[in-house]
Order: structure tokens, then C-alpha cells, then sequence
């Protein structure tokens, strides 16, 4: 028997207390206030099921139908994690999501229609096919009673000969895929998918912004001219959009000539017109020639996150090839959080002002600052150590900011062997311009959990902190969703999400490898 259907069988027990089920033939029957009648009183001919009305997510499904009087509707998806959402407003008409079914499974969907004083239940069956091949298998390490509720998504791309074709998923703690979005017919990367205000999903891809709603249906794009999207889109308090963008035909002097660059652009789009309001160009403000880091040529900054700090209208921006900035909406430098070697004039060709004067100094918890051996990036202290080819800021509730510290060429040593990715959190002290680390996870799980590339970090509605390295490059490639209890270092749940380099080579190059670039816990319906 399919495990899921034995699951189903279990769940229907459980939830005879709150609804009786019944088929459109059952009795009507009485429970409190309501009459519970025959599903025909209530609904007008069938329900109609539609699987995957997109085309695009397999494990969802759009249900029709109409009533002779107004009615609201609930759902629920059985299973050993059931899925149920209400839909309050009274209507005649219904078009209802169906979120959260199982893979390769005869789903049991449970449809209760209500209107002032009369209800009636339904169950429906819905049969689902196989998962995509390609997909990962996930195995929970552990998992505990204090987790945050929600699923798991996953800024999934599968390495794809050369590609990356993205393929984001939503998992449950038991490690069954629940949502699917299949994003193959996109030429490139589409990142990184969040979920917007509204409850849509948004994500770029190329030169245009997506919004996408749950069923993986598109709502709106918005084109931009003269501008590649990478990495990062951020929905403003006010609903425009900030984009780390590579602006076409921009050039840089990297200390051996003229040469393209890429991915030192910021732009912000009204959402109503698509039309660009605000442009930071970041070679006029750091330093284009530092590769102390790491050799980018034109690629100097590897922009791959940003933050919007609202209570002063800044951004906190992290470049990989050289650290994070805080910059305002002038496009004037506030600090840079980075060792202290190499920092020299600004300008698209170094003859702009002086960087190394924005540059934040590490201090203890007394305040006192480190030797110079700790600020230049030679080596840590107990306490501290910057970050390396670091990911997605994050400003805490507490106004701190967080980073995933992937440890890429720490101290400036790309052929280390012995290293490690982190999630660091660290007190800005902006008047002073000095930075003391407040608390870190990742160390003593060594090479487990190190990511050189992509990765993230994200604080939960409870507080804890996810911990989401990207890809780990070993024998049986990975990636890890780790949930803490921040500000402890408790595991309340692990999961490894297993690659399979099914599309691609599974080598270190550009599209031949799977990879997790962003994860996050939310509910399956917004």
C-alpha cells in the first residue's frame, strides 16, 4: 500500500472530531449550531478539479464550482502533515488553490462548504504523478517540538549542461516534497525566489522580474532595459522593487586594462510603471582594483545581496569579491565591513576618493580594538574574524546584521583545507565605525557544512535562526536546512537535501552542479 494512502487512512481518524466526512449519497446529519446536508444543497452540479493548471506545479490544483446561495469554503489535503486553509469570503462563485498534495499519490482532499446555517463536506481524490527525476531526495537529521511551523522552501536550480535550471521546492518536516515549481523553459538562473507582500512569489530571471502566485500561474513581469538581474530582488516598504542589476556597456580599469564589469549596479524600479527611480553605481564609491580577495577582473564585486534598512534609507550591500557596504540613497559610502589589506582609491578608474577611511574596526567586548594582525584579515581571535566571500545580509530584530560567512579563501588563503562556513552576527557601532562579533554557528561542524558559494541565512517569526549552506562539494554532493535556537547553538531540526547532478556534469563549473541559493520556513499558503 502507497505509504502516503496509509497515511490518509490514519488522518481521516483524527479529524472526525471537528468534521463528519461524507459522500454527495451520505445523510444529513446535525453537529451544533449548523445542519450539516447532502454536498448537492450547497454545490451546484460537480466539483471541478483541475491538476496543475499552469503547467508549471505538478502537487497543485485549482478547484471550481458554484452555489446556490452564498457560501465560504475550507480545505484540507490529508496526510501525516495534513494542509488545510479557509476561504472566508461568502461567494456563489469558487475558484479554490489546492496546495500541498503529495507526489505519486491518490490524494484524499477534504472540501467543507458552509454558508449561515448549513455546511456540507466532501472528500475528493486527487492523483498526482512521480516527481521530476532530477529533483533531490531529502533525508531529516532531526528534528524537535520548538521548530517554527511552515514548510521548507528551497531556491532549488539543478546544474543543467551549462545552466542552471531553476526548479524551487517546498518541503515538510518529514522530508516529503509538497510544491514544486518547475522553471525549465527559463534560458537562465531564475533567483532568488521570495515570497511579496501580496502572497505571490516573485523571482528575476534575465532582464525581467516575475510575479508568480502559488498555482505557478504569472501575475506580472516587469522588463528592464539595459539591465541583467542577478542574484537579488528586494520588495520595499513602499511595494518598488531594489535589483542587484549589471548594467550593459559599463567599463572598469582593473590595474591591466579597460575591461567590461558586471554586477556593480543598483537600481530601483516603481512597481507601477517599471520605471527606474533611484540608480547606484558602486565603482564610483570602492575600490574596483582590491583583489586581495580574489582576482574577478571584471567581476570585482560579485554583488549577491542586499538589505534594506528602513529607518534610515540605506542599503547594506555584500559583494563577494570584496565585503559588505552600507551605502545611502546619494550613493555615499557609510562604512565597509572587510579586512583592512588593500583598500585604495575609489572610481571606475581609481582616481576617486579614498576607501580605506570608511573601513570598520573590530573590536572586543570592551570595546578595545584587536591587533592589526585581526584587522588586516591575517588570522582571528577567539571572538572574531571577518567574513569571507560572504551572503545574504540580514538585519535582525534586534538591529544587528547577520551574514552567512562562507569562508571562501579565509585569511586570504584559497588553498586552505581545513575550513568552514558560518552564520556570524555582528554590533555595527556606525558613529564610532567599529564592529565586535556577537555570536557565530558553523566552526566546529568544519567541512559538513562549508559552502564556498551561494548559501543563506534567515531569522524565523519564533526568533531561531536558519542556517541553509548551499552546497557542499563532496562525494554525495548536498545541501543543508538547519533550524537553531538562536542565540543558542541547539539544532531543532536538520535536514539534507541531496543532490543529484542528474543534468549535469556534477564538476565545478558553471551550470554542472545543483545547487540551494536561498531557503526560507513559511507557510504553503500565504
Amino acid at each position: 500500500m502507497n505509504k502516503h494512502l496509509t497515511r490518509f487512512l490514519h488522518s481521516s481518524l483524527l479529524i472526525t472530531f471537528l468534521t463528519i466526512s461524507c459522500k454527495k449519497d451520505d445523510p444529513a446529519t446535525v453537529t451544533g449550531p449548523q445542519q450539516q446536508v447532502n454536498i448537492s444543497n450547497l454545490v451546484t452540479g460537480d466539483i471541478s478539479t483541475e491538476l496543475n493548471p499552469s503547467g508549471k506545479a505538478p502537487l497543485t490544483a485549482r478547484l471550481s464550482f458554484t452555489s446556490p446561495e452564498p457560501t465560504s469554503v475550507s480545505i484540507e489535503v490529508l496526510g501525516d502533515i495534513p494542509v488545510a486553509q479557509s476561504f472566508e469570503s461568502k461567494a456563489t462563485s469558487h475558484v479554490i488553490p489546492v496546495l500541498g498534495l503529495y507526489p505519486n499519490t491518490t490524494n484524499q482532499v477534504v472540501v467543507r462548504v458552509s454558508s449561515n446555517v448549513l455546511y456540507a463536506v466532501d472528500t475528493l481524490t486527487i492523483d498526482t504523478d512521480s516527481l521530476f527525476y532530477a529533483l533531490p531526495d531529502i533525508e531529516i537529521i532531526q528534528k524537535g517540538a520548538n521548530m517554527e511551523p511552515g514548510m521548507n522552501l528551497c531556491g532549488l536550480s539543478l546544474g543543467n549542461d551549462g545552466v542552471f535550471s531553476s526548479n524551487p521546492i517546498m518541503f515538510d518536516s518529514n522530508g516529503d516534497i509538497r510544491w514544486h515549481l518547475n522553471l525549465m523553459s527559463f534560458p537562465r538562473i531564475s533567483w532568488p525566489i521570495k515570497r511579496l507582500a501580496n502572497g505571490n512569489l516573485f523571482f528575476g530571471s534575465e532582464s525581467t522580474i516575475y510575479e508568480y502566485n502559488m498555482l505557478g500561474e504569472e501575475i506580472r513581469r516587469w522588463n528592464l532595459s539595459g539591465y541583467d538581474i542577478h542574484h537579488e530582488v528586494v520588495e520595499l516598504p513602499n511595494g518598488n522593487f531594489v535589483i542587484a542589476v549589471s548594467k550593459h556597456f559599463t567599463t572598469i580599469n582593473d590595474g591591466t586594462g579597460v575591461v567590461n564589469s558586471v554586477e556593480d549596479h543598483i537600481i530601483e524600479i516603481d512597481r507601477s510603471s517599471g520605471n527606474v527611480v533611484t540608480e547606484w553605481d558602486l565603482r564610483q564609491i570602492l575600490d574596483v582594483d582590491r583583489h586581495d580577495l580574489t582576482n574577478g577582473n571584471g567581476d570585482w564585486f560579485h554583488m549577491n545581496g542586499i538589505a534594506y534598512q528602513e529607518e534610515d534609507d540605506c542599503l547594506i550591500v555584500s559583494g563577494r569579491n570584496q565585503g559588505v557596504v552600507k551605502i545611502n540613497r546619494k550613493n555615499e559610502l557609510i562604512w565597509i565591513l572587510a579586512p583592512d589589506r588593500g583598500w585604495g582609491n575609489a572610481g571606475e578608474d581609481g582616481t576617486g576618493p579614498a576607501t580605506a577611511p570608511y573601513l570598520l574596526k573590530a573590536v572586543d567586548g570592551t570595546g578595545a580594538p584587536y591587533a592589526n594582525e585581526i584587522q588586516d584579515g591575517s588570522m582571528s581571535a577567539s571572538d572574531f574574524d571577518w567574513t569571507w566571500g560572504q551572503h545574504a545580509p540580514l538585519i535582525l530584530e534586534n538591529g544587528n546584521l547577520m551574514l552567512f560567512d562562507n569562508g571562501f579563501s579565509r585569511f586570504f588563503d584559497p588553498a586552505a583545507t581545513d575550513n568552514y562556513s558560518r552564520a556570524v552576527e555582528y554590533q555595527i557601532d556606525e558613529g564610532n565605525k567599529t564592529i565586535r562579533e556577537m555570536w557565530s554557528y558553523g566552526k566546529s561542524r568544519g567541512l559538513e557544512t562549508y559552502s564556498m558559494i551561494i548559501s543563506d541565512v534567515d531569522q524565523l517569526a519564533n526568533g531561531n535562526v536558519l542556517f541553509l549552506p548551499g552546497v557542499m562539494f563532496q562525494a554525495e554532493p548536498y545541501a543543508k536546512f538547519i533550524e537553531l535556537d538562536y542565540p543558542g547553538n541547539n539544532v531543532v531540526f536538520e535536514a539534507k537535501i541531496k543532490f543529484k547532478n542528474a543534468l549535469g556534469s556534477g564538476a565545478f563549473g558553471w551550470g554542472q552542479f545543483d545547487i540551494m541559493y536561498r531557503a526560507h520556513r513559511m507557510s504553503l499558503y500565504p
